[in-house]
């Protein structure tokens, strides 16, 4: 009769925690898969294969730059991987695009005026030759337009003219070449300038016959095209922050930085003066169309209302959750899509992870964002997933045993006595 009461005493203890156990792990569970629904952003729901990935393509390698042209998506990453073409016409299912490079070299760079495509294919020498792609005629082929016996480290194609920023690794020096652009195919050099003394990031900016250099440190130096198509120096401002990027709207200036979002009139370049300051961690790269900001930061994807130029507005905002492995970065702009690209990827598979490279979203309403790419993420983060694994093996297991430790010895007892 002690060994029945024994028995059910802790058989009903045993299925109490059972149901306890269930209803943490379902908590649990609740939680991690909302952590990435935040403001008034729609987070679409899963309706494909269910085994489908949780990664949109097998990139490995830090992407560098990033080129939206058309239905196009094109990205280049820092390792011999090179240039990955996408077709977004389906925003929500992006399909990689086969592109070959018969050179196994690093590319760089990503310009383009209309449907023709430029980029920079390095050599064994550490040599460049800039190379065009025609959309209009095939995405998968490419021709060399000019060879650089140089490292090239940026470019920009504006108004049929085509600007290049190189270094000469044997000479030391940096220079900035200036192209007549008119016909792609036949290049016609309208100037070249040496730069010496400054430490310049690869992503220069040309805007209103103005070159804006912000440098890898927390520096932005500026020169003026004059009418002989060499660049003069104008002024080198050195900030408190480091630069991430820089962008031009109307009348003012834009700065990405890790100290927030910053506004200055440019009217004069020799004098800069701040406009306003805009406090938001990490601030990354930023669009702008009608007095709407589309910003990114390492960790959101923040819709700004810029109005009143003094006081921007949260209009929405999406935050990146635990259980996606990524950063924010790049933000291009297409019709009613922002297509964002991440400044982190991993090389191994993280269980129940998102770190894909490639966001979209629909900007369509401002107001009210709806991210259409990836078009599920994982419900939970790895580390969560793994120690409700453990425990709801281990744990079931260990009490089983200690029920046996307790309860054997008793059973075997009553078996004796009976016998």
């Amino acid at each position: 009769m002690v060994l029945k009461t024994s028995i059910k005493s802790w058989g009903s203890l045993f299925f109490i925690f059972l149901f306890v156990f269930n209803q943490l792990i379902f908590f649990e569970a609740v939680s991690s898969g909302n952590n990435s629904q935040n403001m008034n952003c729609n987070i679409n729901s899963f309706s494909g294969n269910p085994d489908e990935s949780f990664e949109p393509n097998d990139i490995i390698n830090g992407n560098v730059d990033l080129l939206v042209v058309d239905d196009f998506v094109i990205t280049i990453d820092g390792s011999r991987e090179g240039m990955h073409f996408l077709d977004i016409s389906n925003p929500s299912r992006p399909k990689s695009l086969d592109v070959s490079f018969e050179h196994d070299n690093y590319l760089v760079a990503l310009a383009n005026i209309g449907d023709n495509i430029l980029f920079a294919l390095q050599y064994h020498n550490m040599s460049y030759s800039i190379m065009k792609i025609d959309l209009a005629l095939s995405s998968t082929s490419y021709t060399e337009i000019a060879f650089l016996n140089k490292w090239l480290r940026g470019l920009s194609l504006t108004n049929n003219t085509l600007y290049s920023y190189s270094m000469d690794f044997y000479l030391g020096l940096d220079e900035f070449l200036i192209y007549n652009a008119t016909n792609l195919d036949n290049l016609s050099l309208l100037g070249n300038t040496n730069l010496t003394g400054i430490e310049l990031g690869r992503n220069f900016v040309v805007h209103d016959d103005f070159v804006y250099f912000p440098s890898y440190g927390n520096n932005l130096s500026i020169y003026q095209i004059n009418s002989s198509y060499q660049l003069t120096f104008i002024h080198d401002y050195a900030f408190d922050y480091y630069w991430e990027s820089i962008y031009f709207y109307e009348n003012y200036l834009f700065t990405c930085s890790d100290f927030g979002l910053q506004v200055y009139d440019y009217s004069n370049p020799a004098s800069l003066s701040l406009v306003t300051h805009y406090n938001i961690s990490s601030a990354q790269s930023i669009r702008i169309r009608n007095d709407v900001a589309y910003l990114t930061t390492s960790d959101s994807f923040t819709i700004l209302d810029l109005s009143n130029i003094f006081t921007p507005q949260i209009l929405d905002q999406y935050i990146i959750g635990e259980n996606e492995y990524t950063e924010m970065w790049k933000i291009e702009l297409r019709d009613n899509l922002a297509i964002i690209l991440t400044q982190e990827m991993w090389i191994f598979d993280y269980p129940r992870q998102f770190g894909g490279y490639l966001y979209i979203f629909d900007i369509g309403s401002p107001t009210e964002i709806n991210r259409l790419y990836p078009r599920r993420l994982p419900s939970l983060d790895g580390f969560t997933f793994s120690m409700i694994l453990i425990i709801s093996t281990g744990v079931p297991i260990l009490i089983i045993a200690i029920l046996l430790v307790l309860l054997l010895p008793k059973f075997l007892a009553a078996r004796k006595i009976k016998a």
